[in-house]
């Protein structure tokens, strides 16, 4: 994939002199484009500026190990961030000037890995000193860098920065996981011996060897927004999504539900209309999500799919999957009729531009049931954060970790009574100095919110402060933290039941805690066929 012409791993990809930059939204992804690269490409070495247990936490033994070999059979040099530096504010001023007396061979590629959260404590003159830097440094030594950047962060906050830098750097580029064998990547601008190309997408699959290959690539983005649907002011819409006493304009195609709304479109070939859904409750996500991604393989990026909640009921992560399924807006149940038509105008014209799945296996998973809530023991409750981790990176939901220092005198058993955790995914447990309570999935803003909602006693009063921990890099310390000073917590204190549901977080990776069985009984999904 550093071959962005051809997307081969190669060192023609590279200048000498020149430095180049990619950015990953997750850190497997990034862990395993460095993996590949120190494998196919001679005369390389690394540098990671976060510790050596930092870069290989949250994979397994295994991979750690084949990862370490590839390094000590491939690498020339390797170097990893002192442990004595792990909660120290990094400095890329005080990193550049370490990083200028080393020596590397010439013609030879180094790897740089940096960790996003380095990026958050510097500001733009900083960053713009370190590459100034590591150009000059780049020259001096005729060697080729690369930069690798990964985080939450990358592509909201890094990438605008670092476009502006093009005196700087060479190329810059950004990968974006859709599922586990579908990438999006976005080539901002990159120059080498080849030619310069700029603002150009990939999409990318990864074969048997676990190296990405191109499997289309975008044209002019521009392209459908010139044409002139004929269709493009027509809307399908079912009667559940209107209400009553609402008058429909002709040029609405009415239904009775959305089942025979998408009965009606699997006949007709539409190209640019808006089709409007009604959902009433959580149990008609799946459905919904099926159906319309169906609708968004077979109808093309011009048609506008508008889901309309007419009862409270979506979740964080049911919108997260409707949108992955393809969904273009989702609007929430107290909206008015006439602001809802408002909004229908607003898209109108619009290109849904977002990668979605391959396939309808692939779209399953980002369909999170997680199987837990309640109390679990530390070294539980940290196996299933590990694994909500990789999970999350996938699906880019947003969770979080709370820390609830225990106020003098108040023990974990005390407050664990006044505790009462009713979401699926909300999990618990209790250290000798603090409680832990796990969120899976939750807005930033709402996190304060939910938290207030699962205890009796306002937060303020019952504990001494609190700590909401959303960044990825600090929330893996802090479970370092809670095996630490993990405590035993008798049954009769966990007044918090665990229930075990059917799971997508495999439960070999968990230890159950519980006996409790719940029968369900569940009802069909209609897969549409393409």
């Amino acid at each position: 994939m550093s071959g962005i012409l051809n997307l081969d791993l190669d060192a023609a990809s590279f200048d000498c002199t020149c430095q180049y930059i990619n950015l990953f939204n997750t850190k497997k992804s990034s862990f395993k484009y460095i993996n590949r690269l120190i494998v196919d490409v001679k005369l390389v070495s690394l540098i990671s500026l976060s510790n050596i247990d930092d870069y290989f936490s949250g994979f397994d033994a295994n991979e750690r190990q084949e990862s370490y070999d590839n390094m000590n059979v491939n690498c020339q040099k390797k170097f990893f961030l002192g442990s004595k530096f792990t909660n120290k504010t990094i400095n890329l001023k005080k990193v550049v000037n370490d990083l200028i007396k080393m020596q590397f061979r010439t013609n030879s590629i180094l790897i740089i890995s940096i960790p996003d959260k380095i990026f958050d404590q510097c500001n733009n003159n900083d960053v713009t000193y370190f590459f100034r830097k590591t150009k000059i440094w780049a020259i001096d030594q005729k060697i080729a860098i690369n930069f690798i950047i990964n985080g939450a962060t990358v592509t909201s906050v890094i990438k605008p920065q670092l476009a502006l830098l093009n005196r700087y750097i060479s190329g810059l580029a950004t990968l974006q996981h859709v599922d586990e064998t579908h990438s999006n990547y976005h080539v901002i601008f990159w120059g080498s011996h080849h030619g310069v190309i700029s603002n150009v997408e990939f999409n990318l699959n990864t074969n048997d060897r676990n190296q990405y290959y191109v499997s289309s690539r975008e044209n002019d983005s521009n392209y459908h927004s010139r044409l002139k649907f004929t269709d493009d002011e027509r809307i399908y819409t079912p009667m559940t999504a209107i209400g009553d006493g609402i008058q429909i304009p002709g040029k609405v195609i009415i239904s009775n539900t959305n089942t025979d709304l998408f009965n009606i479109l699997e006949t007709i070939h539409i190209q640019a209309s808006t089709v409007i859904l009604s959902c009433y409750d959580t149990h008609e996500v799946k459905q919904l999500a099926l159906d319309s991604f169906h609708l968004r393989r077979k109808a093309g990026s011009a048609v506008k799919i508008i889901v309309r909640e007419m009862a409270q009921c979506l979740r964080y992560s049911d919108e997260k999957f409707l949108m992955k399924a393809g969904i273009n807006l989702i609007t929430p149940y107290n909206m008015s009729y006439a602001k809802f038509l408002s909004l229908i105008e607003a898209i109108q014209g619009q290109i849904f531009t977002r990668q979605i799945p391959n396939s309808i296996e692939s779209l399953l998973k980002f369909d999170r049931e997680y199987g837990y809530k309640g109390y679990l023991s530390n070294k539980n409750f940290v196996s299933y954060c590990s694994k909500l981790i990789e999970v999350s990176e996938q699906t880019q939901l947003h969770f979080s970790l709370i820390k609830l220092n225990l106020l003098p005198g108040m023990s974990a058993e005390e407050c664990l009574r006044l505790c009462h955790i009713r979401r699926d995914g909300d999990i618990a447990t209790a250290c000798n100095h603090a409680i832990y309570i796990l969120f899976s999935a939750v807005r930033m803003n709402d996190a304060q919110v939910a938290l207030n909602n699962i205890f009796d006693i306002p937060v303020s009063d019952l504990f001494h402060s609190h700590i909401i921990i959303e960044d990825n890099y600090d929330f893996e310390l802090e479970l370092k933290n809670i095996i630490k000073h993990a405590v035993d917590i008798p049954s009769d204190a966990t007044t918090i039941s665990t229930k075990q549901h059917i799971s997508s977080i495999k439960k070999e990776h968990i230890r159950s805690e519980s006996a409790i069985t719940q029968f369900a009984i569940n009802k069909p999904l209609k897969v549409r066929c393409k």
